[in-house]
């Protein structure tokens, strides 16, 4: 299964490199810095020992491992999209940022599963808020683009 996941992840890059060259390319992008994000790893092998969910104890910890593994697989096929097509990458800073703030941690950064048992969301009882940042986890993506920023501009 992770075999099929990878090579689907790899894919990815023609058309993301592709998709960013039109981007940098509009005629209103002229002046600008184009920079693409990336993903944290949502349960993340660090720090499980302290996860706050029933949902987040019963990934195990190969399937924590796996889940960083093509969460890197991911980032790395995005930054090379971004270097192929000429513009900037913060996915490696991103992933860096969350590490240890997994949606099962503590302290985390990404909210885990959002369960919605009224059924507003087009999936039925996963809720759209499901792993996306939560306040912390918005300013990590801030501070992660600021690194990458930095990093491309010298």
């Amino acid at each position: 299964m992770e075999s099929q996941m990878r090579s689907r992840i790899l894919s990815l890059r023609p058309g993301l490199a592709n998709a960013y060259r039109a981007i940098k390319n509009a005629p209103e992008a002229k002046f600008a810095d184009i920079v693409v994000g990336g993903y944290p790893v949502p349960v993340d092998p660090v720090n499980a020992a302290s996860d706050t969910t029933s949902i987040c104890a019963a990934f195990e910890m190969p399937e924590r491992e796996m889940f960083a593994r093509l969460t890197s697989s991911l980032n790395s096929v995005i930054s090379g999209a971004a270097s192929d097509a000429g513009v900037w990458s913060a996915a490696p800073y991103v992933q860096s940022r969350f590490r240890g703030h997994g949606a099962c941690t503590y302290d985390a950064w990404l909210n885990d599963v959002d369960w919605d048992l009224g059924g507003d969301s087009q999936s039925g009882l996963i809720g759209p808020n499901s792993f996306h940042p939560t306040l912390g986890g918005q300013l990590a993506y801030a501070l992660a683009f600021d690194d990458g920023f930095r990093a491309y501009s010298g």
